[in-house]
C-alpha cells in the first residue's frame, strides 16, 4: 500500500512460521543499509540524532522536517517525509516514533532520507490510537491537519499528494487480497484507517 502511495520503500516480504502458539505472520523488509555491492551505509535515526527517545511524546513531524533539512539541506525531501506522514495518518500507523526515521550517508559523506521502514498500520503504544508523533501540535491529526501541515512546510502540491494516498489507500482490499491476508487481518487493519 505504501508503493501505491509512491513512498520510497526496500523490498518487503509476508511470510509465515512455525510457533508454539501455532502459525504466525511476519513481515521482513531488505536492509537498505546494505547495498548489494558490498558496502556498509551509516544509518542515524532521529532518535539518535536529536537524542529522542522512541516513547517520548514531546517528538513531532515538524522536528522530522528540521532534521531532514539539517541533514541533507534538501528541500525535494520534504515531499517524500510528507507522504509519509500523510501514509501514517491516514492508514493509521500510530508507531511513528523517532527510530522509524532515518537518514543514510553515502561513500562520499553526504545524508539521505532512508527508505521508509515499520509503517504497518497499528494503534499505537497502549493501543490508544493516537500517534507518538504529533503532527500540526496534535497526537491525534485529521485530514485538515495534514492540510495545514503540507502547507506549513511549503509543499505545494501537498493537495495531489494527499490525494495519491487517500486513493491508495482506498484500495487496501485488493491490495490485501493480493498480499494473501485471511478476511479477519484485514478488518482488524482497516480499523485503523482514518475516515
Amino acid at each position: 500500500m505504501a508503493r501505491a502511495c509512491w513512498i520510497v520503500m526496500p523490498r518487503t516480504r509476508l511470510f509465515e512460521i512455525d510457533t508454539p502458539k501455532g502459525r504466525r505472520g511476519l513481515f521482513a523488509v531488505r536492509r537498505f543499509d546494505r547495498p548489494e555491492h558490498g558496502e556498509t551505509l551509516h544509518v542515524h535515526t532521529v532518535s539518535g540524532l536529536r537524542h529522542i527517545h522512541h516513547h517520548d511524546h514531546g517528538f513531532s513531524y515538524e522536528v522530522v522536517v528540521d532534521t531532514l533539512l539539517r541533514m541533507t539541506g534538501n528541500f525535494r525531501e520534504v515531499d517524500q517525509l510528507f507522504r509519509r506522514a500523510a501514509f501514517n495518518v491516514l492508514a493509521g500507523n500510530c508507531d511513528d516514533h523517532s527510530k522509524n526515521f532515518a537518514f543514510l550517508m553515502s561513500a562520499d559523506g553526504q545524508w539521505s532520507q532512508s527508505p521508509a521502514y515499520d509503517l504497518t498500520p497499528s494503534p499505537g503504544p497502549a493501543r490508544r490510537g493516537t500517534h507518538v508523533a504529533s503532527l500540526n501540535g496534535t497526537p491525534a491529526p485529521t485530514l485538515s491537519d495534514l492540510q495545514a501541515f503540507g502547507a506549513g512546510c511549503g509543499i505545494p502540491d501537498a493537495p495531489e499528494i494527499l490525494d495519491q494516498v487517500r486513493l491508495a489507500i482506498s484500495r487496501w482490499p485488493e491490495l490485501a487480497d493480493a498480499a494473501g491476508l485471511r478476511r479477519t487481518l484485514r478488518q482488524r487493519v482497516k480499523e485503523n484507517f482514518l475516515g
